[in-house]
Order: C-alpha cells, then structure tokens, then sequence
C-alpha cells in the first residue's frame, strides 16, 4: 500500500493544452483599413471644401469692394487722359495714381471690344456683346461735377480705375482744344443728359 500511495503522489497532474487563437480573417482587417482610409479621405475632403469656399467668398467680397480709395488731393500733379480706348486702358492699369490726380476725358461712355468687329459683322455675335458700359448716367450730366464717377462691376476701365489708389475722375466729354502753353484742355460735353455748362477748361501737368 506504501507502494501505491507513493506513486500516485509522484504522479503528475493532467495540464489541460491551452487553446489556439482564432486568426482573424484578412477580410474584417481589409475593411477596418478601407474604413479608417474613407474616414481620413471625407475629413479631407471637407476641409479642402470649406475652406476653398471661404478664399472664394473672400477674394470676390474683396474684389467687388476693394475699399475706400484716396481722394484728390490739390498737392498732387494732375494728369488728363484723353480717351478710353485700349491705350488709355492699358496706361491707366500700370498707372501709381497715388502720385497723381487723375481725370479721364472720353465722349463715349462704354467700352468697344474691337477684336471681335468682324464677328459682329458676319453675325456670329451681337453688339451688345462687345460693348461694356464704363460710366453711369448722372441725373445732372457727367460734365458738370469733376467728381469720381461710381464705377460697379468688373469691366475695363470701370474695374481698373476704382481699384486705384486714388479715386479717378471720369467726364464724358470730347477735347476740343488743348494749350499746350498754358496746359489747359477745353472740353465740350456731347452726351444725351447735359448740364448747365456745356463747355469748360480743365488743367493739367500732364496730358496723355
């Protein structure tokens, strides 16, 4: 019996074998991989909307109202522009009208896009199609006040000269005599709403 006893107390106990982990299947870590990558693409995606959006919004507020320009100031040279045309145009665009008092004198109150004549000619498009208007009619006649005309909307010369510096002077009037001496230019108004004066002198250190 001694003999019994002292085998079944150096007998070992029986150790259950530890389970083997299930793998997991490559499909659930694809998709939870797919799902974190959309996550990131949609959080993404959403700033770039918001705030491509908001530069949009901002640059066209700022461009519609560029803020307040510098008024005349009578310490300054005075320049006259004679015309509105392509050369007027593009000299007022390179023009630093914070050295200058500027005043525009042209009878025409729009702009003519002169490339496309002949598609207007052969009757690809219409008129109204090249013409963009630069001034506003003044119930009292733009002739009379040499006052900054209010310019609205993006065209030519309107959108060029209220982003200036300095506010620019607009008459629609055509020059009929300039002294060169005296540096005066006498213009006469030609547009349909007249004002009191007709005809008047304007003065200049430059005349282009």
């Amino acid at each position: 019996s001694s003999v019994r006893v002292r085998a079944e107390s150096t007998t070992s106990p029986s150790v259950s074998p530890t389970p083997t982990p299930t793998p997991t299947p490559s499909s659930n870590v694809k998709n939870g991989k797919w799902s974190t990558f959309l996550k990131g693409l949609g959080q993404l995606t959403l700033v770039t909307v918001v705030t491509a959006t908001g530069a949009i919004v901002y640059f066209t507020q700022k461009d519609k109202n560029p803020g307040t320009q510098l008024p005349f100031d009578e310490s300054k040279k005075t320049l006259v522009v004679l015309g509105s045309g392509w050369g007027a145009t593009s000299f007022l665009r390179t023009l630093d009208t914070d050295d200058y008092n500027v005043i525009v004198v042209s009878p025409k109150n729009y702009f003519l896009f002169t490339p496309l004549l002949p598609s207007v000619a052969v009757g690809t498009i219409q008129p109204r199609s090249i013409i963009q208007r630069k001034l506003s009619p003044h119930p009292q006649g733009l002739f009379l006040p040499l006052i900054p005309i209010p310019f609205f909307g993006r065209t030519a010369t309107r959108y060029i000269t209220r982003h200036k510096k300095r506010v620019v002077s607009v008459v629609e009037a055509d020059a009929q005599e300039v002294d060169p001496v005296n540096k005066t230019v006498t213009v006469s108004d030609t547009s349909e709403i007249k004002g009191q004066v007709s005809t008047r002198t304007i003065p200049f250190d430059y005349l282009v």
